[in-house]
């Protein structure tokens, strides 16, 4: 294979932390003067690069010969799980880019975890159909902890003694989702929290990044993933319009900071919202009935002075109570807040 038949995925190359211009330079006249020493890597088939893109890129620039190094990988999914595991041993990732990556580790679970349940709806459907042998019980042993731990023992960097190094080699590690993503716990929060645990940051702030990559521009999230912006700050900026995200990712991470501090205090200065004796009133007004409820000041002091005179009424003893009187009050305060 040439470096012009590799194929650059869009999608995988969002995934690589981008070089600073520190970094850039010094690969360069790494490239240049010494050669490219570590080979590229492919996935096998699909001729896509999945490990190398910076050098790639040189190489072709100066036209450099570099080896490359075909994978064989059983999916797309296993593929953006193989490029964060050596991501993460590779680079000094801080917090903020490794929630970046255990975001999208979740989405490679959730869709792991739906696809192999449709593929045992399927294969259920053909077994009552007569069309497909059914599938071999596995025994109580094989299950459990041991096959989940295949990815997250690979990702953070200790090896499970039981794989066979040659043939880990050639496959790429395939087990890395195809066994974790195999349970339907693995949805949600489940898998947001397995992703967290794999690249050794909180839930809160995958969730965090998840705001990012849901409403964040493309600039901010290269912002993060750049380590230049931390998550939770990226994850406040998140809420503005994105013209206005790039606007601050251009001005620099300390105008995200600033930001993204101020809307914090904004949001914290904000005046509660009123509670009436009923319960606690929502944002427009409604007094926890359910129906949209505007009070004025004037409408919520009636409503106050009425429940006051029913909390009197039941230290009043039962014989000297009027239900006249009982039923007036209740029905002042509905038609008050209804």
């Amino acid at each position: 294979m040439e470096l012009s038949d590799i194929i650059i995925d869009p999608d995988f190359q969002k995934l690589i932390p981008p070089l600073t211009d520190e970094e850039r330079k010094d690969l360069e006249a790494s490239l240049v003067a010494d050669g490219c020493i570590s080979p590229l890597v492919v996935w096998h088939k699909h001729n896509i690069l999945l490990d190398g893109h910076n050098r790639h890129r040189f190489c072709e620039e100066h036209d450099i010969e570099c080896e490359i190094h075909e994978i064989m990988l059983p999916s797309r999914e296993d593929a953006t799980a193989w490029i964060i595991k050596h991501q993460l041993g590779r680079r000094n990732l801080n917090e903020s880019q490794r929630a970046m990556l255990a975001a999208t580790l979740k989405e490679v679970f959730v869709v792991g975890a739906s696809k192999r349940k449709s593929d045992g709806q399927k294969m259920g459907a053909l077994v009552r159909h007569g069309k497909a042998a059914a599938p071999v019980p596995v025994a109580p042993a094989a299950k459990g902890r041991e096959d989940d731990s295949c990815f997250r023992s690979d990702l953070t960097g200790s090896r499970n003694p039981n794989k066979n190094e040659e043939n880990d080699s050639n496959e790429g590690d395939s087990c890395l989702v195809s066994d974790l993503t195999g349970s339907k716990k693995n949805s949600g929060k489940k898998a947001r929290d397995e992703a967290a645990a794999a690249m050794n940051v909180s839930s809160t702030l995958v969730h965090a990044a998840e705001k990012i990559k849901t409403a964040g521009s493309e600039k901010l999230q290269q912002s993060v993933l750049a380590g230049e912006a931390s998550v939770t700050a990226a994850a406040t900026i998140a809420k503005l319009p994105k013209a206005k995200q790039d606007q601050l990712v251009d001005s620099g991470p300390r105008a995200i900071r600033e930001a993204a501090r101020d809307m914090q205090k904004s949001r914290s200065s904000k005046p509660p919202v009123p509670t009436s004796p009923l319960g606690t009133a929502t944002a427009d007004g409604t007094a926890g009935t359910g129906r949209p409820k505007k009070f004025t000041e004037k409408q919520f002091a009636e409503l106050a002075a009425q429940v006051t005179e029913l909390k009197r009424l039941t230290d009043v003893p039962s014989m000297e109570l009027s239900r006249i009187h009982i039923r007036r009050v209740v029905a002042e305060i509905v038609k008050l807040v209804l």
